[in-house]
């Protein structure tokens, strides 16, 4: 189920009493195929953050990393960081940056409020999901790495179309902009 991040602490919230500031996203543990009878549909090619603003791309099928693409030493790096861990190959998350006074600062915690997606890799479990830490060769080792795509950056999503549990569609995000708000203006 899809939760929003209103950066309110209520007083009657369950479970951890935490937030994560400053607030404004919307996310969603994507189906991770955990009914054997029904794959996931996640799928395709995603670029990875290296160094000095240089990307790799990895290769999802079924909601899982399934290799790199590159060559050299960068994608090996990559690779290494998924292959022979299950729970680091998940992919966990996708989540929409809501909040419209939020900057790219270097801080995931607020690059992923920026107008934008983003995904993560890893854990799930904590926003609804199944991969949990012991899902992970070790639990040291278990993380939930986000990887944020903003508007206006270096690489951003440029078409969003989500599928719902009962088949129907709904495009979110058309030719690198919402078109969500676009609709509750109207």
């Amino acid at each position: 189920m899809a939760a929003d991040d209103d950066g309110q602490l209520h007083a009657n919230k369950s479970g951890e009493r935490v937030i994560n500031l400053p607030s404004g996203e919307a996310y969603i543990a994507p189906y991770e195929g955990e009914n054997m009878a029904e794959p996931s549909k996640t799928t395709g090619i995603l670029p990875i953050p290296v160094t000095n603003g240089t990307f790799e791309r990895i290769r999802v099928e079924n909601n899982r990393v399934v290799e790199s693409l590159g060559t050299g030493q960068a994608a090996e790096t990559v690779w290494n960081g998924f292959k022979g861990d299950d729970g680091r190959r998940n992919l966990a998350e996708l989540g929409l940056g809501c909040n419209d006074m939020a900057v790219v600062t270097g801080n995931v915690l607020e690059d992923e409020k920026v107008f934008g997606v983003h995904l993560a890799t890893g854990l799930s479990e904590h926003i609804g999901g199944t991969v949990g830490i012991s899902d992970f060769v070790k639990e040291a080792d278990a993380q939930h790495l986000d990887i944020v795509f903003p508007f206006g950056g270096a690489i951003e999503v440029s078409e969003l179309t989500l599928e719902f549990e009962d088949g129907t569609e709904k495009q979110v995000i058309a030719d690198g902009r919402y078109l969500i708000f676009d609709e509750a203006s109207n």
